[in-house]
């Protein structure tokens, strides 16, 4: 087997040639959040990379403790990108607190003479937020989109990005565990986990994960442009081809027996919510019925902004409520984020269908606006359903 030191700089050869073609390839094209953490994870595990290769020298002193923050710090960024994966954004402090004290615990530990100074620290650290990487793709495969703007390589790419994550979690937990037992100068430890086993495995997981991002950036940029063309950019909900498309994917997997509801719906009175209170406060109420509906409706149920101030939701019960139940939270929810501004005064009415799948999607959709039509006519806020 190749010396340590050879694989270090054959790391931070491959580290090298990945860090520039994903930022040419990859990231300049999609500027995606996930791309923009990778690149600077890259370029931490680079640094930390060269500043390894001075040990033995007398720069160790310094460039040891700042290789074993570099190498913290590049993995704080990989559990950032990983969280941007689920639209979060982590404190700042959780990213970079851990990688200064592995930097102080480094420095304090005589690093101008034992390599592994502030071992323990900086093996813990890298076991624990591969650990947290791990646990957020798991997160995201289960929560996973399963409609058909999700390509088989997003999936792919996803659990292959879930595996690597957990065998570097488990190397370095190993790692760790092996370095208080017996530590780091133990043939077991340099047998099973030393410095050269790592580097290799880690060669083989930085090209795997790099393709990976890759691919995911990729069906990630295909799957926003498919969705913006489905989708209303005032409400966030979808457009009325999104609805009848996301519909008929729905009524196809749900099971014969199950009742799907259609639903039309309307705000009372828009137009003169718009002419005292102006289009601003009519669009900030549009959007807060998205938002409410968003918020109230199960993931798999439908919503739809048809135009205007008209709007249809698809439900099928999973969400263990009434369709009236349902609607009363999202009515609910519309007057409670409502109460600040002028769109407080306005309110929805629903006329709701049972699906009968014979006579199909744009039966039941009749059958909703009629009822609708008979809540308007006795009252606002009211809910209707046909016969």
């Amino acid at each position: 087997m190749l010396d340590t030191v050879s694989l270090r700089v054959a790391f931070g050869l491959i580290a090298l040639c990945v860090l520039v073609l994903f930022y040419a390839v990859t990231y300049r094209s999609t500027r995606s959040a996930f791309c923009g953490w990778w690149v600077l994870s890259l370029a931490c595990y680079l640094s930390g990379g060269i500043l390894y290769l001075f040990d033995g020298t007398g720069a160790q002193v310094v460039a040891n403790p700042a290789a074993n923050a570099l190498g913290v710090l590049g993995s704080a960024l990989v559990w950032a990108a990983t969280a941007s994966l689920a639209e979060r954004r982590l404190p700042l402090t959780w990213l970079v607190v851990p990688a200064l004290v592995v930097l102080a615990v480094s420095a304090l530990d005589d690093p101008g003479h034992d390599t592994w100074a502030g071992g323990p620290f900086y093996l813990a650290a890298m076991a624990l937020y591969f650990l947290l990487v791990s646990r957020d793709l798991g997160r995201l495969w289960v929560t996973r989109p399963r409609d058909a703007l999700v390509d088989s390589a997003y999936q792919v790419a996803l659990m292959s990005m879930l595996v690597s994550s957990a065998l570097v979690a488990v190397l370095y937990s190993a790692r760790w565990v092996l370095f208080l037992a017996v530590g780091p100068d133990a043939a077991l430890f340099r047998d099973l986990v030393g410095s050269q086993i790592t580097t290799l495995i880690l060669m083989v997981l930085l090209v795997t994960v790099t393709f990976n991002m890759t691919a995911l950036a990729q069906s990630q940029q295909t799957r926003d442009l498919q969705l913006a063309a489905r989708q209303d950019p005032l409400t966030g909900l979808l457009n009325r081809p999104g609805f009848h498309q996301r519909a008929a994917e729905v009524i196809r997997v749900a099971a014969p027996r199950r009742a799907v509801y259609v639903v039309m719906s309307d705000f009372d009175d828009f137009k003169l919510l718009n002419d005292h209170y102006g289009h601003p406060a009519g669009d900030a109420a549009l959007a807060a019925f998205g938002a409410a509906c968003r918020a109230e409706l199960y993931p798999s149920d439908v919503a739809a902004r048809f135009g205007g101030d008209e709007f249809a939701l698809l439900l099928w019960g999973r969400s263990g409520r009434t369709p009236e139940e349902t609607l009363a939270a999202i009515s609910l929810r519309l007057a409670t984020g409502a109460a600040q501004g002028a769109h407080a005064h306005s309110s929805v009415s629903f006329g709701v269908a049972e699906l009968d799948r014979k006579a199909g999607l744009d039966a039941a959709l009749a059958r909703a606006d009629s009822a609708l039509y008979q809540a308007k006519r006795t009252g606002f806020g009211n809910v209707v359903r046909a016969d």
